[in-house]
């Protein structure tokens, strides 16, 4: 018999073992490709969602056994000991990857709970603990139904009535809801299968024939894997296993939507000009000087402008000079061009492009300027590349003309053949659906009274903002990758994703290659007018203007 101190053991060693099995679990890969430095410097894994939550609960557990640490026997003692034992066994031994832990799924009103996904979702994995005696006091208070209506009848015409009535029970009703979820959650175009451990239920027929019964129903549904008693612990996990192996190649999809950060970001003076010699030089280009106050506008570090009081401070210049030292190392055009072609087509939203036109009006520089009209008003190639240092990659970097999305109600029409995609893919731009529409609804301002203005509307969840969520929306209607330069905001969007009860879909763990649904690069502000080189020359001819001036007055 367990006692408390053997109780506590048991605890602390799984609360012990859980961070290295997170260390070492191999983790699902979502289908965003991240080419932001920080991605390829972040060592972050996808979360296993709960596993946290998970872990309090047993200390939660420790706590209250240690009460009743003096005690030899747990008489007394109720403690959910047995189910936290079971649940992290499963875990141990489900099929990798392991997404989440102490998930609940809705299926209509009712919440549903699963100890563990595994299988990237294609594995739900329920563990229950009641007994045969618990489950026969519910038969007896059914019984006691019979009774009172037929009071009439003996005691074995009662039992064979009983016998005969519908099986209903806790654990058939569970499981019947389980199903349901999960047929209302599908992973991969399919329901996920549901794994329910029994760790204390048995067939015995001596108890009553009703709990045989049950154990039978509950084999015969469709979906469902009944596992009887507790796991065999004598398994050992290899490292290899759970590992993270090779990851998925991810590919952006022929089709591209840009939103308004990478906009703002191909048409920067820091993506075209001519790069410095050096780091230091980088940084003297954005030094403080004398600027003209029309140019005093700030930028955040995804390229859309702050407040109009916030003047250009050393942090924001020093912001833009390593913009340009990721551009010497790592160029936005050139990665793009890497992973496009020739037959790429580019697309954004036309509240994506009338914002990026108003930004670019009101703080962008000479050449900004005329490369913002050349592209998003003009679609003249040449005007686009004018200057540019990529002049070359014109034909292979098909950026013009830029596509327009048409019309929301007309998206699915238009998108109806873009791109099947895989199945993962094809879950995450469902998803993403799905998140933006709760996003817009709780925002209070549906999509056709957006204007194109210059002030960001406020989703209220983090920096989303409404354009941005509008252009992720785009991207996913019409099944194509999304490139952005706001790494901050991909982030916080999938935290409202989970919030709101989905679980990322991963790409397959098997699979060579897979379609990008998001795409992230580096953010590119608006530039020229923050260059200390530019305004030093405009400053020196208004000089010479101002001595020629002189010396024809004189004359």
């Amino acid at each position: 018999m367990s006692t408390p101190t053997t109780i506590i053991e048991q605890l602390r060693s799984i609360q012990s073992a859980i961070p290295d099995f997170v260390s070492k679990a191999k983790r699902p890969q979502l289908p965003i490709l991240d080419d932001s430095l920080d991605g390829a410097n972040d060592n972050d894994k996808e979360p296993i969602q709960g596993i946290a939550h998970f872990k309090d609960k047993v200390q939660s557990e420790i706590d209250y056994v240690q009460k009743f640490s003096g005690r030899t026997t747990t008489n007394d003692l109720s403690t959910n000991a047995p189910n936290l034992g079971a649940v992290w066994n499963e875990i141990l031994a489900a099929p990798p990857p392991v997404l989440c832990v102490g998930k609940s799924f809705n299926t209509g009103n009712i919440s549903v709970r699963v100890d563990a996904v595994a299988d990237d979702g294609r594995q739900w994995i329920r563990v229950n603990t009641m007994k045969n005696s618990r489950l026969m006091v519910e038969f007896r208070e059914q019984d006691s139904y019979l009774t009172d209506s037929d009071s009439d009848a003996d005691e074995e015409q009662l039992k064979a009535r009983a016998l005969k009535s519908p099986l209903r029970n806790s654990i058939l009703e569970m499981a019947t809801q389980l199903l349901a979820a999960a047929a209302e959650n599908p992973m991969s175009g399919a329901a996920p299968t549901v794994v329910l451990r029994l760790t204390r239920l048995s067939g015995d027929t001596a108890s009553d024939p009703r709990v045989a019964r049950t154990i039978e129903a509950l084999r015969a549904m469709p979906g469902l894997v009944v596992e009887l008693g507790e796991r065999n612990t004598d398994f050992t996990i290899s490292s290899a296993e759970h590992s993270q192996t090779a990851q998925t190649q991810l590919l952006p999809t022929q089709d591209i939507n840009l939103d308004l950060s990478l906009l703002v970001a191909l048409v920067s003076d820091s993506t075209h000009a001519p790069l410095p010699a050096s780091s230091g030089e980088a940084m003297e280009r954005f030094r403080i000087t004398r600027r003209p106050q029309a140019r005093r506008v700030p930028m955040r570090t995804n390229g859309i402008p702050a407040s109009d009081e916030d003047a250009p401070s050393a942090v924001h210049l020093n912001a833009l000079a390593n913009q340009v030292v990721q551009e010497m190392h790592a160029s936005i055009i050139e990665q793009m061009a890497q992973r496009s072609s020739s037959n790429t087509r580019f697309w954004t939203t036309a509240h994506a492009r009338d914002r990026c036109i108003r930004i670019v009006e009101r703080i962008g520089g000479p050449s900004e300027r005329a490369r913002a009209e050349a592209w998003l008003l003009n679609k003249d190639i040449d005007g686009f590349w004018a200057n540019s240092r990529y002049q070359n990659l014109a034909s292979s970097l098909p950026l013009v003309p830029l596509c327009i999305f048409p019309d929301s109600s007309q998206n699915s029409a238009v998108f109806a053949a873009s791109s099947a995609g895989d199945s993962a893919s094809s879950d995450f731009y469902t998803q993403t659906l799905v998140t933006c529409d709760l996003i817009l609804s709780r925002s209070g301002i549906a999509a056709p009274e957006i204007k194109a203005t210059e002030t960001a509307q406020k989703t209220g969840v983090g920096r989303l903002t409404v354009h941005t969520v509008q252009s992720l929306a785009a991207g996913a209607t019409a099944r194509m990758t999304t490139l952005t330069a706001n790494r901050a905001s991909v982030r916080a969007f999938l935290r409202e994703m989970r919030s709101a009860g989905l679980v990322p879909a991963a790409v397959r763990a098997d699979s060579k290659a897979a379609e990008a649904c998001l795409w992230i690069l580096d953010p590119r502000s608006l530039s020229e007018g923050m260059r200390a080189d530019r305004v030093d020359a405009t400053a020196s001819a208004a000089m010479d203007d101002g001595r020629r001036d002189d010396y024809d007055d004189r004359s």
